[in-house]
């Protein structure tokens, strides 16, 4: 009996080291399996472009505007791998076409579905190479969404390869056109339009508003009726111009959706982006019956406390200095308006300002409009716009780190602070200025941690 007493002994011992074990395996395979889960979510998609018959310092060196044919494309996301030929690359922006980092617009034969975003031929490979968190333009556009607007597209973060060199980090977005995946209009005589008092005239056409705007078609549904539609469209606009300097809300709203330019306002606004009302201010109308719309919002590197623009006031990047004024001052300028939001200040004194949100603001029916889309859609969102911050950070840290290191930027996880830190901020100012005095909204149950405030720069990894 004894014996078999031993025996049941070392059985039993044996089970439990068996047990043991096999407990040790499965959390072992756990933390393998989390190991894995979080390299996956912290893995960019890599887009590779094969050059054919030419170079990338040819391409930097002849221009922005001189397109090359004929080149591969391969994205590699999750395991897959998607080839495509005959590519079309160019240069493509401004002023930020002046920097070491560039932008590029790719465009294939026909509609592609790049990164689950849908399907489109033209895209865009955005650098953001004045940001250093890399994360302002996807931002705005995030935003944008969470107030409603319309047709809003929202890009993926990729790294980038050129013929074998790794530029970077790269925003890639649809460009912003007329087509199903971006401004998605039907009326054959629908129209995308940009306000660009800045670079206009480089454009082939260009249209000047009885205010000195200038506006410039960027895409249209029916090109043979490109001169026709923007006749109307210039037409409508100075129509409008007549309304606002009349303070006659009512006549206005015949001519614009005015929930749109509200949101816009409060976009531009809460990012006090400096190119605001100068340049990169989209409008459209889907046909002759439709009225005028503002948006999408595009180009929002330059903001969110980001940058010190031209001749803007000292500290107007501030977190706590408003981008717009309600009083101000019109003065022609070259044949042009000029905003002075305040009597001593003048915003810009190098670009022209369209005077049009002066002239909204000046409206207190505009103002109350403004403060009600706030309070219904985006006054409780400090903490959701705070997380995506974060998360965002979280999948681009590694990657952004690099970047930061090849083009001699600055400290991503210092810049991401500042940038969470500076909302946090923003959203006290807008309270103020539409209202709600130091009120503060929460978030919704569950949509940010509660540490949230005590997350320190390093933990973006």
């Amino acid at each position: 009996m004894a014996k078999r007493k031993k025996s049941g002994v070392k059985l039993s011992v044996l089970s439990g080291v068996m047990f043991v074990t096999l407990i040790l395996m499965i959390f072992l395979s756990v933390l393998s399996f989390k190991k894995e889960e979080k390299t996956a979510v912290r893995a960019l998609p890599v887009m590779k472009i094969s050059l054919v018959n030419t170079t990338l310092t040819e391409i930097q060196e002849n221009g922005k505007d001189v397109k090359y044919g004929g080149n591969q494309v391969e994205i590699f996301d999750n395991g897959i791998t998607i080839s495509y030929d005959n590519v079309e690359i160019k240069g493509r922006g401004n002023f930020s076409w002046m920097a070491e980092k560039k932008s590029y617009r790719i465009k294939f034969d026909g509609k592609v579905n790049l990164l689950g975003m849908g399907k489109k031929k033209k895209w865009a490979l955005i650098a953001n190479s004045v940001d250093n968190s890399l994360m302002r333009n996807d931002l705005a556009y995030y935003v944008a969404n969470l107030l409603g607007e319309e047709y809003q597209p929202q890009g993926r973060f990729v790294e980038l390869l050129v013929d074998d060199e790794d530029l970077g980090v790269y925003y890639l977005i649809p460009s912003m056109e007329v087509d199903k995946l971006a401004v998605d209009l039907k009326d054959s005589e629908g129209v995308l339009v940009e306000l660009d008092n800045v670079y206009c005239k480089e454009e082939e056409k260009w249209w000047v508003a009885k205010n000195g705007d200038c506006l410039t078609v960027k895409d249209v549904v029916t090109e043979d009726l490109t001169d026709e539609v923007m006749e109307e469209f210039v037409t409508e606009y100075n129509d409008l111009l007549v309304a606002l300097r009349r303070k006659d809300f009512e006549a206005a709203s015949e001519i614009v959706d005015m929930e749109s330019f509200a949101r816009y306002f409060l976009i531009s606004e809460f990012a006090a982006d400096p190119d605001a009302y100068a340049t990169s201010w989209y409008f459209y109308k889907n046909g002759a019956d439709d009225k005028i719309h503002a948006g999408p919002v595009w180009d929002f590197d330059a903001a969110f406390g980001n940058l010190e623009w031209g001749d803007w006031p000292e500290g107007f990047y501030d977190a706590g200095t408003p981008l717009n004024r309600f009083e101000y001052t019109y003065e022609k300028k070259d044949g042009a308006g000029v905003c002075r939001y305040d009597k001593n200040k003048t915003m810009l004194e190098t670009i022209n300002i369209s005077w049009v949100m002066c002239d909204f603001l000046e409206m207190p029916e505009f103002r109350e409009l403004t403060s009600e889309i706030y309070e219904r859609d985006f006054r409780d969102k400090r903490e959701v716009v705070k997380r995506y911050i974060y998360l965002k950070a979280q999948e681009i840290g590694e990657f952004a780190r690099k970047d930061a290191e090849k083009w001699g930027k600055g400290d991503f996880d210092a810049e991401v602070w500042y940038l969470m830190e500076w909302v946090e901020k923003r959203f006290e100012l807008l309270d103020e200025l539409l209202g709600f005095g130091d009120a503060t909204f929460g978030a919704d149950e569950g949509d940010a941690p509660a540490e949230m405030d005590e997350v320190e720069p390093e933990s973006f990894l």
